[in-house]
This record gives C-alpha cells, sequence and structure tokens, in this order.
C-alpha cells in the first residue's frame, strides 16, 4: 500500500490577491510530487472565467469546478481545481489564477509527496454547494467505485466568509487528519485533507464549520495508482499459443485452439494439404523393371520377360516366349547346318530335305 505525504502548502495571501499568485520556489517540491491548485472568488463570475499560469510553461490540469448561488450576492461563491506533477523547474517557478476581475481571489498549494512508487492519474471527483444555506456538515457527495484498491484521496472544503471558517474537513477512512484552515480576502476561507495511505472503493468529504452560517464549496478527488505497471484496466495475461505434432506450426489469434499436424503414410507419400483430409496411400508397382502407375488406385501389370539362350522380349501383353534358334553339326567353308541329321555333308538332297523338315515343324 502507498504511503502518502504532506510536503507542504501554501496559499496566495490571507487577506486575498488579484490575481491569486503562489510562489513554489520556497515549498521544496521534488519531481513527481502531487501539487494540487484551488482558487475561489465570491463577486459572481464563474469557474469557467479562471485562467492559470505558469511561469515556466507547465500545463494545469483542471479537475473541478462549481459555482455556488451564483445569482445571490450573499452566498455566491465559485471555485476550481486544477493539478499536475512537479518539475525539477519548480524550484524557481510560481502559478497564477485570474479571473479578468479586479477582486481579490484565494488560492491554495498543496504539494503531495509518495513512497516512490506512485504515478498520478485523476480518476474522479464530486462536488457539491450549500446554495444559500449554512455549510456546516456539507458534504461533496460520493464518487463511483473507481478501480484499483490504492487510491490517493484528497478532500477540500472552500467558504465565503472570514466569520465561518471551516475547521476540519472528513474523509470516508481518513488515517491522517492533515488539514488546513485559512482565511482569505472577504474572509474566503479553504480547508483540506487527504488520506495518508492508499484507499479503496467509493469516497465522499465533509466539512465542519464553526457554525456561523455561511456559504461554500466541498469537493473530494481521486487519484488512482498506475504503480504496477499493468496497462490498461482488467487485462489479462494470455497463455501463448501452441500447436502439437510433426511439422505443424503456432496458431496465430487469441484462444486459438491447438490443430493436429497433417500427415501421410507409405512410402513415397506426401503429406494431403488441409485441415484433416486423410492421409493416401502410396502408389506402388512390383515386378523387375516395372515404374510406378499413375493415378490412385491402378493395378500393377507383371513385367515382360523372355527365357531363352539369346532371345529377346517380344513386345504387348501375354506374348508366348519363343525358343531359341540354334545351329548344330560341321560344316566345310563356315557354313553351319541347321538342324542335325547325322547325314553325310555332301549328300546335297537329303540335307535340303532335312532342312525344309526342320522349316515345317517350326511353321507348325
Amino acid at each position: 500500500m502507498t504511503t502518502f505525504t504532506d510536503d507542504a502548502y501554501s496559499a496566495s495571501s490571507t487577506s486575498g490577491s488579484d490575481p491569486a499568485s503562489i510562489s513554489m520556489n520556497a515549498l521544496g517540491i521534488a519531481a513527481g510530487d502531487l501539487l494540487i491548485l484551488t482558487a475561489s472568488e465570491r463577486s459572481g463570475t464563474t469557474h469557467a472565467d479562471y485562467v492559470v499560469t505558469d511561469s515556466d510553461g507547465e500545463t494545469w490540469s483542471k479537475f473541478f469546478g462549481y459555482d455556488n448561488a451564483i445569482g445571490d450576492s450573499g452566498g455566491r461563491i465559485s471555485a476550481g481545481g486544477w493539478w499536475r506533477e512537479g518539475v525539477a523547474g519548480d524550484a524557481i517557478n510560481n502559478v497564477a489564477v485570474d479571473n479578468g476581475t479586479a477582486n481579490g481571489k484565494f488560492g491554495t498549494l498543496r504539494v503531495v509527496g509518495n513512497d516512490g512508487s506512485f504515478t498520478w492519474t485523476f480518476v474522479e471527483e464530486a462536488s457539491a454547494g450549500s446554495g444559500t444555506s449554512d455549510w456546516n456538515n456539507l458534504n461533496s457527495g460520493t464518487t463511483s467505485t473507481p478501480p484499483g484498491s490504492d487510491n490517493f484521496v484528497w478532500g477540500c472544503g472552500l467558504g465565503r466568509t472570514g466569520t465561518d471558517l471551516p475547521t476540519t474537513t472528513s474523509l470516508d477512512g481518513q488515517t491522517d487528519g492533515a488539514r488546513e484552515t485559512l482565511a482569505g480576502n472577504n474572509g474566503l476561507g479553504a480547508c483540506s485533507a487527504f488520506n495518508a495511505t492508499g484507499q479503496t472503493g467509493a469516497e465522499s468529504a465533509q466539512i465542519a464549520s464553526d457554525g456561523s452560517g455561511t456559504e461554500g464549496i466541498c469537493v473530494v478527488g481521486i487519484w488512482s495508482d498506475t504503480a504496477s505497471g499493468s496497462t490498461g484496466t482488467g487485462a489479462l495475461t494470455l497463455p501463448a499459443q501452441t500447436a502439437s505434432g510433426a511439422g505443424t506450426r503456432d496458431i496465430s489469434g487469441t484462444g486459438a485452439p491447438s490443430l493436429p499436424a497433417t500427415t501421410a503414410s507409405g512410402t513415397g507419400a506426401r503429406a494431403v494439404t488441409g485441415t484433416g483430409a486423410p492421409a493416401l496411400p502410396a502408389v506402388q508397382a512390383s515386378g523387375a523393371g516395372t515404374r510406378d502407375v499413375a493415378g490412385t488406385g491402378a493395378p500393377t501389370l507383371p513385367a515382360v520377360t523372355a527365357s531363352g539362350a539369346g532371345t529377346r522380349a517380344v513386345t504387348g501383353t501375354g506374348a508366348l516366349d519363343l525358343p531359341a534358334m540354334t545351329l548344330s553339326g560341321s560344316g566345310t567353308g563356315g557354313s553351319a547346318v541347321i538342324g542335325d541329321s547325322g547325314v553325310p555333308e555332301d549328300d546335297d538332297d537329303e540335307v535340303m530335305r532335312m532342312v525344309i523338315r526342320e522349316f515345317r515343324k517350326i511353321a507348325a
């Protein structure tokens, strides 16, 4: 839980000034401090007329403005609030608030430090005015329930006379009791307090006065703790997306399921593309000298072979194997005789008859 410290408090003047000007060079402002500026005035101008001037050119962000009974000369008061973080140049800086009138304005500046673990982000305010009634026990109204459990809470009361100055500013769950009561021009007064430790939930502020019957405004403001380093409110940490199976890749996207890898089986098979596509078996052929048949489910054809010495394969499916043609016997002049009859070589007629018989056998 963050601890907050009351580093400094300053007012423009106990008698008011025009404009309401506050010197910051003696406040010991450190870079990162929270600076809360308020201004009030009772001549009938509205909070929209206030203009903040920073001598170092720093920007102040307005976080509340309230006009109480502006049309009633006996009860009117307007007020505004601005904030920013301290910077190194604030050692020689000053800030002023004006509304374009010559009337005295009352300004206050509260400097809040922390234990170094807090980054300031304004969240919400609630404010209310007493109208023409006594502002004793005036309540700011309740904020919504902001996120976070370590919020900084500040409350303030701004009154219009010096005869009924606020005596306390009470906050829900207040633990520090840090209060300031100051008188200003025509009795303009201010009282503020904050919680010394981080708070959670809805907040409100309430003013107690001396009971003399003056009018005023009460406001509560909340700044959130962004020290945790988380970006966004309620952001979830998502687990990494992974996929399983050989050759798979991670699936992009939040909460995407892991799909199994698509694989194919069989020798020489390739994976089938597409999600959930079945794996097709490889197309194979068997037999010596065969080639794979293209197409799914094509039959395997047997190889065509030839047998016998010196034979050649006969093309075509179902062709018969023919026996080899051989020559036997001896002859003169290197002429081989077809067949083997055992007849003398000079019996030409008989030889011719034997040759014819062999050819007829072959033809048959």
